[in-house]
């Protein structure tokens, strides 16, 4: 890949709205993305994730741009939060930064969130 495609595709170019299915990370431990870049969902300049999936599937890419560290987590299964439990752990073996969400952030602080709590 091209450094400038890259660059491209980490450049926040839309603010995600308030309402979303990303309200939910929070409550499962995770810091929710603030914006898009290209096909990415970007959190901060530091991190930058995707996640999906289709009938039977679901995966996410987890990603720093600051020391590499990531992973591509893909279950035989549609969304649930065992997903998220792995790559918690996974960045809980790895010592990842900026990957959790700060316990006094997750019910605060995103609008939305408190209908979930």
């Amino acid at each position: 890949m091209r450094a400038e495609t890259a660059a491209a595709m980490l450049t926040p170019h839309a603010r995600l709205p308030a309402q979303g299915d990303w309200n939910i990370l929070p409550i499962l431990r995770m810091r929710p993305p603030d914006s898009c870049g290209l096909g990415m969902f970007l959190h901060g300049n530091d991190r930058f994730a995707h996640i999906g999936g289709a009938a039977s599937f679901f995966s996410a890419l987890t990603a720093s741009t600051q020391d590499g560290s990531g992973a591509v987590v893909m279950t035989a299964s549609n969304a649930s939060p065992f997903l998220f439990k792995v790559l918690r752990t996974i960045s809980d073996e790895q010592g990842w930064a900026g990957f959790r969400q700060p316990a006094w952030k997750r019910l605060h602080g995103l609008p939305g969130v408190r209908r979930f709590a």
